[in-house]
């Protein structure tokens, strides 16, 4: 006796007999099939705060934490993140570049 494991109802069958109807008029959805999902690294870059060479995913999060950075998103096109010409919101940036800092930011960062 021969049986398989139906990927739709996830019970043994016997491969002799005819199998249970909804097993055979069922088919399994494309997520019942694993697969394993890959991404490529990114390409190498100089990271724009301090220059260091930037090569895989692992170091740009290492970096973006460093510089007090975060990733850029559509989302964050909020007012608050919209760029003064001139004027920086990074104070690491702004700091190792001798930069002005926008008057918020700079105003926050004297009341600390």
């Amino acid at each position: 006796m021969t049986q398989r494991l139906c990927k739709v109802c996830w019970e043994w069958h016997d491969l002799d007999e005819p199998w249970p109807a909804e097993c055979v008029t069922q088919r399994p959805q494309r997520a019942d099939f694993n697969a394993p999902m890959v991404v490529r690294d990114i390409e190498p870059y100089r990271s724009p705060v301090d220059g260091k060479l930037i090569g895989s995913r692992s170091t740009r999060r290492e970096d973006l934490k460093a510089n007090d950075c975060v990733e850029w998103e559509p989302s964050l096109r909020h007012p608050m993140h919209h760029r003064t010409p001139g004027k920086y919101v990074n104070p690491k940036f702004a700091a190792k570049r001798g930069l002005p800092l926008r008057e918020e930011i700079a105003e926050s960062l004297r009341t600390k």
